[in-house]
């Protein structure tokens, strides 16, 4: 029970960097519109 519980938590984690990797690119990209230099 514990180890199904981390692979769910990690499974978790793991999706949710993928997503940060994912919209990283975009943040930055509205960032810089917003906010030029």
């Amino acid at each position: 029970m514990k180890g199904k519980g981390n692979r769910k938590t990690s499974l978790w984690i793991g999706s949710l960097i993928i997503l940060l990797i994912i919209s990283a690119p975009y943040l930055l990209y509205f960032h810089k519109n917003i906010n030029p230099e």
